[in-house]
């Protein structure tokens, strides 16, 4: 399976808007590039299960669980898979569309390149995944755990983000826009071009290490309404 950059992928991104950053490597997938693939309903995901250039209809995991999972180039609609636990899971190049993945046990799953639109992920415990190229769009992902996990070039859109846990996470070039972050715990996690474009009340109650705060500190003045004015050295009176 070729899980490599496709489709225009930048190389060499721009370091000064992390949301452009996100963006201009890559924008989602255009849901033509799936219509010719032949459809597998009712899928069955098991053991040493290797899907390539199909789409898999209302996907259920057998028994509730499966090791050694290897997905590339597929479109995912409807899947039912949630409260199951897949080891060992490889996702690329592929879209998801409106899966119910509540509850599930994806630890140090692989994602690269995946764009997944109005699913359900809440409680999902994803602890040390790799994500890579990856978008999510409308999707409620409330106490999801992403422990460990490590993000690059990953887009939030219209999520909801409450209570969930990414301590000890590693977040690169992430942009959360128009997303509800309420008491997300982000203490312990290192953040490397983080666009948090999310109303002051949306991180109401988030929880964050103090170096974070300073990394944070211009983007949430200006969210308040301050005009931040450059330090001219002057002495405390002379504004006056």
């Amino acid at each position: 399976m070729n899980s490599g950059p496709r489709d225009g992928l930048s190389p060499t991104p721009s370091p000064a808007y992390p949301d452009a950053v996100a963006r201009a490597r890559w924008d989602g997938w255009d849901d033509g590039r799936f219509a010719g693939h032949p459809v597998v309903a009712d899928a069955v995901l098991e053991d040493g299960t290797a899907h390539e250039g199909v789409a898999l209809d209302d996907a259920t995991v057998l028994d509730g669980m499966a090791d050694d999972v290897d997905l590339g180039d597929v479109r995912i609609t409807g899947a039912g898979l949630s409260g199951s636990e897949i080891t060992e899971l490889k996702l690329a190049d592929s879209l998801v569309l409106g899966a119910d993945l509540a509850g599930v046990r994806w630890p140090g799953a692989f994602l690269q390149q995946v764009e997944v639109r109005d699913a359900r992920l809440t409680g999902a415990d994803l602890t040390e995944a790799r994500l890579t190229g990856v978008r999510l769009r409308r999707c409620r992902l409330d106490s999801v755990v992403l422990a460990d996990a490590h993000l690059r070039d990953v887009r939030f859109e219209d999520c909801v983000l409450t209570d969930t846990f990414l301590g000890g996470a590693r977040l690169e070039r992430v942009a959360f826009v128009r997303c509800d972050l309420a008491h997300a715990d982000l203490d312990g996690s290192r953040l490397d071009q983080v666009d948090l474009r999310a109303r002051l009340g949306a991180l109401r109650g988030a929880v964050v290490d103090e170096t974070q705060v300073m990394a944070m500190a211009t983007r949430l003045a200006q969210q308040a309404g301050l005009v931040i004015r450059p330090d001219r050295g002057e002495e405390p009176g002379d504004a006056w």
